[in-house]
């Protein structure tokens, strides 16, 4: 379920996702989030029960590194790392991995990165501005939950400092095994951006926007006013025509009844809520009332009278829910 548009997404923000998931194993987060095993054991006595840690809630927008987006971003794609691993659901997410033809990666592995554990890390955003451009400019913005060691860092990235017309702390390095360029700015003591050019982040704002006022109103309203209160995965995307931008290599695919279907689309939100299971939230903002209620047939007739599968219109937009299991971010981006 919705996957035809969601994956859509995914795939126009150039692969930068999906190269990020390409580094080393990290298992860590997962390991240690179990209680240890007590030495000498005795065979047959069974292992303490799994609790799940206690974890304050963020809502969506009150991610602190939106603040550092620059406002003309169209696609966002958040994870909060502590509300992931405060569920059982969550746990699978990180912990399984995410086959994209024949290669497995992992979610936990994006912290590899800069040589974080998954553990170090608040949350983390990626950010796209996706049009008729390939790749799209990106932003990975990560949050830590202690201030970093700014020097520390740099000799991990073996880091050059490079110079800045707006001061700030720009440095170029290569990710492992690849060696691909990329640059970042260490923002604050909590925050580093990553981004592939020098100049996508000199046009960041030198001090974190209050309140994701420089984010595209359609965005701000998903994230205010239509988002789930809590959600540590999630995906936003906003085009008055997607057929103008990237997503037309990818409609152009489709039957042309779908494409239909699928063009009144401008605003959409996902929501991923683990539990003891997964439920997928989605709120879509078309054309006009004529619109949604296409796509909600056309999302109808992919959940074949699946009884979970809900769906309400309100004028314009459309939600849906329906419960999934921890795989399904594996099996979107493998679509």
């Amino acid at each position: 379920m919705a996957a035809l548009v969601v994956g859509v997404m995914l795939l126009m923000a150039g692969g930068g996702l999906l190269f990020m998931l390409k580094t080393q194993a990290q298992r860590r987060a997962y390991d240690t989030s179990r209680p240890p095993r007590r030495p000498g054991k005795q065979r047959g006595v069974p292992e303490p029960a799994w609790t799940p840690p206690v974890v304050a809630s963020i809502a969506p927008d009150k991610l602190p590194a939106l603040g550092f987006l620059p406002p003309d971003v169209n696609f966002l794609f958040a994870v909060r790392i502590p509300e992931l691993l405060a569920s059982s659901a969550g746990v699978q997410m990180v912990r399984d991995p995410i086959k994209l033809g024949k290669k497995e990666h992992h979610l936990e592995e994006l912290p590899a990165w800069l040589g974080f554990r998954l553990e170090d890390i608040d949350h983390l955003v990626f950010a796209a501005h996706i049009d008729e451009t390939f790749p799209p400019p990106f932003y990975l913005v990560f949050r830590t939950t202690q201030p970093y060691d700014e020097e520390q860092l740099r000799q991990r990235l073996k880091a050059t400092r490079i110079a800045s017309s707006s001061k700030k702390k720009l440095y170029a390095f290569q990710t492992p095994r690849s060696n691909l360029p990329l640059h970042a700015w260490l923002a604050d003591e909590h925050t580093v951006v990553l981004a592939l050019l020098k100049k996508e982040l000199e046009r960041l704002p030198d001090e974190p926007v209050e309140d994701i006022q420089q984010l595209p109103e359609e965005m701000r309203t998903i994230l205010k006013q239509r988002r789930e209160p809590v959600a540590p995965v999630w995906i936003v995307g906003h085009s008055r025509e997607w057929s103008k931008t990237r997503a037309a290599m990818f409609l152009s695919g489709l039957k042309q009844k779908d494409q239909a279907s699928l063009a009144p689309l401008r605003t959409f939100g996902i929501w991923l809520v683990p539990d003891s299971s997964l439920v997928v939230k989605g709120v879509f903002a078309c054309k006009d009332e004529t619109g949604a209620r296409r796509l909600e047939g056309y999302f109808r007739s992919l959940a074949d009278r699946d009884p979970n599968f809900k769906t309400a219109l309100d004028g314009p937009w459309l939600t849906l829910q329906f419960p999934t299991s921890p795989d399904f971010l594996s099996r979107l981006l493998k679509r």
